[in-house]
């Protein structure tokens, strides 16, 4: 009974971690390959180099710099919000080149006609640019989205109670590593497959709105 149990309730607080950061992830990326394309270059160079720097170090020193080295700075986080901010931050700087690529891929006579017609620029890029960049950008966010689900695996490195960390927790009890780890693995796989199959039907929806096959 507990063995199901703890799964049940860490499988939730899984979920729960992974939608926040999937939230805030698709934010901080949008902004991001938007400021990617600004004009202003030192938006520009302060964006590229927030994610060439997140990308090019560990998620799991990220978190460590939040949760351990933050403290020695007067900055204390409790680890629930390290995880939050660490896991978001880094899908936003790996989700900020594919928003900027989806909106790059839209032709660039859909903004000229719009601008010819005077739209203003805000008008034109959410009323004409970003339906049709949302179709290109679903099937790669899809595979970042699963990254992220399972990138919260890493929190139980910092006491964040989720899916891995009981399962660790309920090893170290029962001693049947075979058992507790293929159920858990099985969890993550079904939680994957709930976000490719959403994402693919909402690809779909997209592309029939667009009038594409």
């Amino acid at each position: 009974m507990r063995f199901s149990s703890e799964l049940f309730w860490a499988t939730l607080s899984t979920i729960e971690l992974a939608g926040l950061c999937i939230v805030l992830s698709s934010l901080i990326a949008l902004l991001a390959g938007l400021a990617l394309m600004s004009p202003n270059r030192y938006l520009r160079g302060f964006v590229r180099t927030y994610v060439e720097v997140v990308r090019g170090t560990s998620l799991v020193v990220q978190l460590f710099w939040l949760y351990f080295v933050l403290p020695e700075l007067g900055i204390i986080l409790n680890g629930f919000t390290v995880g939050i901010i660490g896991l978001s931050l880094n899908g936003g700087a790996y989700g900020a080149d594919v928003f900027r690529s989806a909106f790059e891929a839209v032709p660039r006579g859909q903004s000229e006609a719009a601008y010819a017609l005077c739209m203003p620029r805000r008008m034109a890029l959410w009323t004409i640019l970003t339906p049709q960049a949302l179709v290109r950008l679903i099937p790669p966010w899809s595979n970042a989205m699963i990254d992220i689900l399972k990138g919260t695996s890493i929190f139980s490195m910092i006491g964040i109670y989720e899916l891995t960390f009981a399962s660790t927790q309920l090893n170290a009890t029962l001693f049947q590593p075979f058992k507790i780890f293929l159920i858990v693995a099985a969890i993550y796989l079904v939680l994957s497959q709930i976000i490719a199959r959403s994402m693919f039907f909402m690809e779909g929806v997209a592309r029939r709105r667009m009038g594409l096959r």
